[in-house]
């Protein structure tokens, strides 16, 4: 009602891998998400939101069907989250957020279970063509101590049709316990990732909608594929799409600079970044019908710091028809990279490659109450 909105969510995906060769050939998955939702809306002024949730991943291996190791991890969620709108112009979002961390496994850890709460705050505010958004968030981590970070962002609207911002914020993202211990490719070592950006944009809606983007972004202790160092990631991005009664198309460009800034291979790229990537979609509308397609490509990527070993650039094409039964019921059929192409974007410590899937049919049902 006017008052009173309540959500739930839930998600369970089982799965069962085998490979060939190997120590532990055999292995299961389990993951499950279950949360819940308030929201009090008591006058035109005040928002609040109140959020639980939890979250379970489960790992198991096997050698001929014999438990060889296992790994869980549960994630416990609470949140507050206050939205105050003084009016069309001006508002405030502040809340606070709570984080239980749990790991169990076959293997002993020196760390077993932490706490984070988080405290934040933001305001948005539009002074005639200019707009303002500033934001502090600080974390209380039981395992990696304090820290705050924010944002502040700064845009002016030169009439109806264009307008710039730019940026400036840092981040804070402690090593999850499976970027910890995960078993197989985690790094105990991980210090927590921290990051400061620079972001300037220029967008534009007549005739055809546009926007470019460029930014800068320095990381210490970055987190991912066991790195545990200082980068470098600097870029220009380009949108172009457009909207007509029947026909819609997008194209999105990105050309970025990944630098490995550690002494051993200073200057060198990101080990698996890529330094292009590309997107086009289109679809088309028949009445009740809509046909569509899309192509994503990238870039080459290096698999080791020194940029000896690289895995090949690839691009694949995907397609989709839909048909709107009822207003709440449609169908959808997609046929995903429709050419097979045979392509990989990581590989394991020893080289082996991890290829990604050939060609997919889905056929996806849905129904939305109206």
């Amino acid at each position: 009602n006017e008052l009173f909105a309540i959500e739930v969510n839930a998600l369970h995906v089982q799965g069962e891998a085998e490979y060939d060769g190997g120590v532990n050939p055999e292995n299961e998955i389990q993951q499950n998400v279950y949360g819940a939702g308030l929201t009090f809306t008591p006058n035109d002024i005040w928002t609040s939101k109140f959020n639980v949730g939890i979250s379970q991943d489960k790992y198991e291996t096997f050698d001929s069907k014999k438990t060889t190791g296992k790994f869980d991890t549960e994630k416990q969620t609470v949140s507050w989250l206050n939205t105050i709108e003084f009016n069309k112009n001006h508002s405030l979002v502040a809340g606070v957020d709570y984080l239980n961390d749990k790991v169990t496994s076959s293997t002993d850890y020196d760390e077993k279970e932490r706490n984070n709460i988080g405290l934040f705050a933001q305001y948005i505010g539009q002074f005639n063509a200019v707009n303002l958004q500033a934001a502090l968030r600080s974390d209380d981590n039981e395992q990696f101590g304090q820290h705050t970070t924010g944002n502040i962002a700064l845009g002016y609207q030169f009439n109806d049709y264009y307008n710039a911002y730019m940026s400036y914020g840092t981040a804070f993202r402690s090593p999850t316990f499976n970027d910890l211990y995960y078993p197989g490719w985690a790094n105990p070592n991980l210090e927590p990732e921290e990051s400061e950006n620079i972001e300037i944009g220029f967008k534009g809606s007549q005739l055809l909608d546009w926007e470019l983007i460029g930014f800068v972004n320095k990381i210490d202790n970055l987190i991912a594929n066991q790195n545990n160092g200082q980068a470098k990631i600097k870029g220009i991005e380009l949108g172009l799409g457009q909207n007509f009664d029947a026909l819609s198309w997008n194209v999105n460009y990105t050309y970025q600079d990944p630098e490995n800034q550690n002494p051993n291979a200073k200057g060198k790229q990101l080990t698996f970044k890529p330094a292009q990537l590309f997107n086009a979609s289109l679809d088309y509308k028949v009445e009740d019908w809509t046909i569509g397609g899309s192509v994503h490509a990238e870039e080459k990527r290096y698999t080791d710091a020194l940029n000896t070993a690289k895995l090949a650039g690839f691009a694949i094409a995907d397609v989709r028809v839909a048909y709107q039964v009822t207003p709440e019921f449609s169908v959808q059929a997609k046929l995903a990279n429709m050419f097979d192409k045979e392509y990989y974007t990581n590989n394991s410590w020893n080289g082996d490659v991890y290829r990604q899937d050939g060609r997919t049919a889905w056929v996806t049902l849905r129904y939305a109450m109206k």
